[in-house]
């Protein structure tokens, strides 16, 4: 039982790293209806999905890491056998903070988004605001 609640808590973690580490190496190079970060920010322009997904992967590879350390620290400490009914409320807890931490990593990207290219999705020139 202990090790299905493992699993189940380690999947997100992992899916933040692989999929960081995918779109570092391989982003999605045009911008599509199906995969992606897609906002309506992010959309805007060819630019803003390149950048959306560069900045997004790096978010992601993050917290990925510091989700996989506290998980497994906390799934860990809770595979002692008296404490075993602990295991199914850690993993609730553990998989909503996950969750939480997951869709707030869209704040960083929106606002690096919003940075780089404005609220109109135009690139900001180096000399200052195109807004």
């Amino acid at each position: 039982m202990f090790a299905l609640l493992l699993v189940a808590t380690l999947l997100l973690p992992c899916m933040m790293l692989a999929i960081g580490l995918l779109w570092r190496r391989h982003p999605p190079k045009d911008i599509n209806s199906l995969y992606g970060y897609r906002t309506p920010r992010s959309t805007h322009s060819r630019e803003a999905w390149a950048f959306a997904h560069q900045y997004c992967s790096r978010v992601w590879l993050v917290c990925g890491g510091a989700l996989l350390a506290v998980t497994l620290a906390v799934m860990l400490l809770c595979a002692r056998a008296e404490w075993a009914a602990l295991w199914q409320r850690a993993t609730l807890w553990l998989v909503g903070a996950q969750v939480i931490v997951m869709l707030l990593s869209i704040i960083p990207v929106e606002r690096a988004l919003k940075a780089r290219f404005g609220a109109q999705g135009r690139a900001r020139g180096k000399g200052g605001s195109s807004s």
